[in-house]
């Protein structure tokens, strides 16, 4: 009767443990991408107000004119993405990998730049997540991307779904 009684406290506890552990994982999937992206927009920010300290609002304003930065320079963070009707403003990552995803925002690896000549843009998001709203947007909405010190504005024409393999 004893032995029944111990097991039965132990079982208890373990299956408290159990759950407590699956919450902290859930919490963990939650938050990771949240201190990411929060990490990420102050150092972006930063950024930029150094180089504006640095040259001074009236000049930067006046005179400026960024340095190229090539595809493969970029890193995660240097762009911001933001879509006001979905209340999105993310720093966008480098690379489309399943962790890449989790994080935010992903510039495709053979996407161009913003500032580059041809081509397209090409962000990707977890519909689920980043872009679970994306289905109200409508015709002349705007999305906008921050990068390199310039607000480049695109306004939607039409929402719908393209193949993987698709880059027109």
């Amino acid at each position: 009767m004893k032995i029944i009684t111990w097991s039965k406290k132990h079982i208890d506890i373990l299956l408290i443990i159990a759950g407590l552990s699956l919450i902290a994982f859930s919490m963990y999937s939650i938050l990771e991408p949240w201190i990411y992206q929060k990490i990420a927009l102050r150092e972006n920010a930063k950024t930029a107000d150094s180089y504006i300290n640095k040259k001074g609002i009236n000049r930067l304003l006046n005179d400026y004119n960024p340095i190229p930065i090539k595809r493969e320079e970029y890193e995660s963070g240097m762009m911001v993405i933001d879509i006001p009707k979905l209340n999105v403003h993310a720093s966008v990552i480098n690379g489309t990998s399943t962790e890449d995803l989790k994080l935010g925002p992903a510039l495709f690896e053979i996407s161009p730049l913003p500032d580059a000549k041809g081509g397209n843009v090409c962000i990707a998001a977890h519909r689920d997540r980043w872009f679970k709203e994306i289905d109200k947007l409508n015709k002349d909405d705007e999305v906008m991307l921050s990068f390199n010190g310039k607000r480049y504005v695109y306004k939607v024409e039409k929402i719908f779904i393209v193949a993987k393999n698709d880059w027109s």
